[in-house]
């Protein structure tokens, strides 16, 4: 497989991505209700993404500029980390020229999996790296568990702590985050998974699709959610189609709710760790984007035995989102 080269982004302002670090409501307020007011003075657009909880005791703090404030409930933003970066990249796409101004209060109660919000929190810092953005991601230490800290510490350049605002030492760069979270190895299938070769120097496209939606539907998959997995699965197959190495093959299984895909190719490359988490300008290729849109996860490994690209989604349709 090949990465198209990323595309490049007119230069701006750089982005202010800190984390404030709390415990308790009254040192939550102490810390951004200051920052609320600086923005609403300085013009900017405004949006507080937060629990309804938080969202009420904002509000009281701020009184009458509440109203300068566009809220947002957590709960529907961060169902999924791709979908919280292109929900993001919208808004800051539809209020330019104007600077945004952000309070996120990510959901970490509903992750199932950890790993893929710290590469959410990662990936911000590239894709919205000359947005001008002023990005204050609130965290309750008194909530959290240990390792969404060491999460947090590792994607935010700047930490905010009983009101003191320094540089993390912690802090890592999008691309070594992501390319640790890669490293690590993905767990075999529970079962004798679905083989469907895919034959030497061309693609069925329409047996491909025959044979998964089969094995979807037989597994329980409504049609809608079919619909959207053989969307991306068809992406990443097309591409490895076009610069994999023979034999390849696709695997699928079922487990624990999930319908579990993966596109093996005996060809080694260097994907781009960033590869599918930066939202494309318009126009240019959607490629893994859409396919990490549309799946629920998506996870590459390569080495010299070869490359798979696993991509999970929720057999239940009530999940499945575009």
């Amino acid at each position: 497989m090949a990465l198209r080269p990323m595309p490049q982004r007119t230069s701006a302002a750089a982005l202010d991505h800190a984390a404030i670090l709390y415990d308790g409501r009254a040192a939550l307020l102490a810390a951004v209700v200051p920052f609320v007011r600086e923005a609403l003075e300085s013009g900017g657009v405004v949006v507080a993404v937060t629990t309804a909880a938080t969202g009420d005791a904002l509000a009281a703090g701020l009184a009458a500029q509440a109203s300068g404030v566009l809220f947002a409930g957590a709960e529907s933003v961060y169902t999924h980390p791709v979908r919280a970066l292109a929900a993001y990249d919208r808004f800051v796409r539809r209020h330019r020229p104007a600077r945004v101004w952000v309070l996120a209060e990510p959901f970490w109660r509903t992750f199932d999996r950890p790993d893929r919000w710290v590469g959410y929190e990662a990936a911000v810092n590239a894709a919205f790296a000359d947005s001008g953005a002023q990005v204050r991601c609130l965290y309750d230490t008194g909530f959290l568990a240990p390792a969404v800290v060491d999460g947090v510490l590792l994607t935010h350049p700047i930490l905010i702590d009983a009101l003191v605002r320094r540089p993390n030492p912690g802090y890592r760069d999008a691309r070594s985050v992501l390319s640790e979270l890669r490293a690590a190895p993905l767990p075999g299938p529970p079962q004798v998974p679905l083989l469907i070769p895919l034959a030497e120097g061309q693609l069925d496209i329409r047996a491909l699709r025959h044979d998964l939606a089969v094995y979807a539907t037989t597994a329980g998959m409504a049609e809608p959610a079919v619909r959207l997995m053989l969307i991306a699965v068809c992406e990443v197959a097309a591409n490895a189609a076009k610069h994999g190495t023979d034999p390849m093959q696709v695997r699928v299984w079922h487990q624990g709710g999930a319908l579990v895909v993966e596109v093996i190719d005996c060809g080694h490359w260097r994907p781009d760790p960033l590869l599918g988490w930066i939202p494309p300008e318009p126009g240019l290729g959607f490629g893994m984007w859409s396919a990490r849109l549309l799946a629920d996860a998506v996870d590459i490994r390569t080495g010299w035995s070869g490359t798979t690209v696993r991509l999970t989604f929720p057999i239940s349709s009530g999940q499945a989102r575009p």
